[in-house]
C-alpha cells in the first residue's frame, strides 16, 4: 500500500499511510493505493478455496489479472520485471528510491 496525490497521481513520501488511512476528510489531496503483485489463494464461484502456491508466478499473475478490476491510483496490479543481472536489480532499486 502506498499513498498517492489524487491530482497528480504521484507517489507521496513513505510514512504517510497511517495518517491518510485515519483521515476523515474526503477532500484530502491524498489517498491510499493498494499495489497487488501476487495471489496465493482464490475462492471459486462455488465458494471453494483454491491454493495457488504450487503454481508458477507467471500463472498466478495471469489469475490476478483475471480476478482484479484495477482502478488507477486506488487498486493496481504490479507487473514486475525478471532479470538474472544483479546490477539491473540495484539500478532499478536505486532509481525507484531516487524518484520517490
Amino acid at each position: 500500500m502506498i499513498v498517492v496525490n489524487k491530482f497528480t497521481g504521484k507517489q507521496v513520501e513513505f510514512g504517510k499511510n497511517k495518517t491518510v488511512a485515519n483521515e476523515e476528510d474526503q477532500d484530502s489531496q491524498f489517498q491510499l493505493c493498494y499495489m497487488i503483485f501476487d495471489v496465493l489463494y482464490v475462492k471459486s464461484l462455488k465458494g471453494d478455496e483454491i491454493n495457488l502456491m504450487d503454481h508458477q508466478l507467471k500463472d498466478r499473475k495471469a489469475v490476478l489479472r483475471k480476478i482484479i478490476k484495477t482502478k488507477k491510483h486506488q487498486l493496481e496490479c504490479v507487473e514486475g520485471r525478471q532479470t538474472t543481472d544483479i546490477n539491473i536489480v540495484f539500478r532499478v532499486f536505486d532509481d525507484s528510491v531516487r524518484d520517490n
